[in-house]
Formats: C-alpha cells, sequence, structure tokens
C-alpha cells in the first residue's frame, strides 16, 4: 500500500538550503544515518553497511546501503558510490523528495530474543541492533533507529497509515528507557498528537479530525512529529548515551528496579 505524504515533505524541509544540506536532511528524516562531510553526503558507521548477525530475523539481505540506492535512483535524488558516498543530482524538488516518502506498509520489523528483557542485557550495550531501513515503515523509521541508536530496542512499528502509530519495546527497562527519552527531548517542541506510553509500547494517535474528511492530514501530522523527535533523538544521541551510563550506575535513582 501506498500513500504521498506530500504535507509531510512540504513542511518538514528547508528547501532554500544548499542542495547537499537539504539532501541530508531529507535522507536523515526518511532513516538513513547520513553525514555532511566537506560537502559531500555520508552514509555513516551508524547505518547498517552490511548484512548484520541477525540478518535471519529480518528475512532480508537488503542492507540499507542497498536500499539507499534503490530509493535514490526511484526518486531521481542522486546515486551510491561504493557503500557510502551519496553523489546528489539536483535539482532537489519536492516532487522527487514525495517519491522517496511515499507511505510503504511493510508490515513489521525487526527481532527479538527472550534474553534481550533483562537487565544485564539493557545494561551491556550502548547502543540497540542497527535495523535496516528496508523493514520499517517510512514514516516510523528514523524513529524506531534512533531509539535504538541510544540503546532502545524494539520488535514490532507501524507508521499507522489510518489508524494510530504505534511501537513496541523489548521489555520493561526499554520500555522506560524510551519514556525517558521522549521526555527529554520533546519538551523542546509543541507536540499536538497524542503520544501514549505504557509500560512496553509507544502509541500515537491523531488529534480529533475536525471533519472525516481531513483524516489524512491529521495522520500526516503524527507522521511529521514521528520523523520531528526522531531527528531530534538521533542528534542528541551521545548526551543520550551518556544519560544511559549514569542510570546502569545508579538505576533506583533514575526509577529503574532491576529484578534481573
Amino acid at each position: 500500500m501506498k500513500y504521498s505524504s506530500i504535507n509531510t515533505v512540504d513542511s518538514l524541509f528547508n528547501y532554500d538550503l544548499p542542495p547537499s544540506e537539504l539532501l541530508c536532511d531529507v535522507l536523515l528524516a526518511r532513516g538513513f544515518f547520513v553525514e555532511l562531510f566537506d560537502n559531500q553526503i555520508i552514509l555513516s558507521d551508524n547505518a547498517l553497511l552490511k548484512p548484520s548477525s541477525f540478518q535471519r530475523l529480518f528475512d532480508t539481505k537488503i542492507h540499507d546501503a542497498l536500499s539507499l540506492e534503490r530509493l535514490l535512483r526511484f526518486s531521481d535524488l542522486g546515486e551510491l558510490h561504493g557503500h557510502n558516498l551519496i553523489v546528489l543530482r539536483p535539482p532537489i524538488t519536492k516532487n522527487k523528495v514525495r517519491l522517496l516518502f511515499e507511505s510503504r506498509h511493510v508490515g513489521g520489523e525487526v527481532c527479538y530474543r527472550l534474553h534481550s528483557k533483562c537487565w544485564n542485557n539493557f545494561k551491556k550495550y550502548q547502543h540497540g541492533f542497527k535495523i535496516p531501513t528496508s523493514v520499517l515503515d517510512t514514516h516510523v523509521a528514523i524513529l524506531v533507529k534512533a531509539f535504538s541508536a541510544c540503546g532502545c530496542n524494539t520488535w514490532l512499528s507501524c507508521e499507522g497509515y489510518q489508524n494510530n502509530a504505534y511501537i513496541y519495546f523489548i521489555g520493561p527497562y526499554h520500555g522506560l528507557w524510551a519514556q525517558m527519552i521522549f521526555k527529554k527531548i520533546s519538551s523542546s517542541y509543541k507536540l499536538e498528537n497524542h503520544w501514549k506510553f505504557s509500560t512496553e509500547s509507544l502509541h500515537v494517535e491523531p488529534c480529533e479530525p475536525e471533519s472525516r474528511s481531513s483524516h489524512n492530514l491529521n495522520i500526516e501530522g503524527v507522521w511529521t512529529e514521528l520523523i520531528t523527535i526522531g531527528v531530534a533523538i538521533y542528534k542528541n544521541r551521545i548526551e543520550l548515551r551518556d544519560l544511559k551510563q549514569r542510570i546502569i550506575a545508579s538505576p533506583e535513582a533514575y526509577g529503574f528496579y532491576p529484578k534481573d
């Protein structure tokens, strides 16, 4: 199923930026961890650059370099040279970016192992699984991957399409950590939709539509917030990783009570 997120794309980006900066912003929002270095866009080593040890659980051999190359060619935004150098193809237009953000429900995510729920596993890793963007829905990809970059593991996600978006976390420690991340980051933004956390999940519900015909606009509002918060989390990942280390050193002081 495909749906063009016109309002999401048009509101998120500053099309007056230099092309390399604009494309860097666009690709990050789409769930690809890129960096701008000497005016060149690089797919960073935070991305999944080769099939991972969890590949059989993803049920795909597509890693980020391969899926990014396909999307760049499909949208006519550029091409990939080697494994990580992105060569843009100007101009970067709204119509091209809209192609990149077509809603594709891929029905999924990721991987799940029972031992991942335990406290020892939570405290062991500074960051979580490197998840291929291709197994994530278009508008929730950056949020899922940003959580993972901060050591918060997930096992299921969906952008919602015409319902609420959701993410499920691997156990209560990851769920509580996700809430803390969100609280710290969201304080800088005015969010209009309903972000609801439970012990092990997040649901983002659209604000009540004024009319049935305006429903898609509200869904796009959810998508815009998912991307905005996801990008902000990723850009603050170093600070958030440091916070996780402080939590691990004194868990009770932060509301964590390890039982295993």
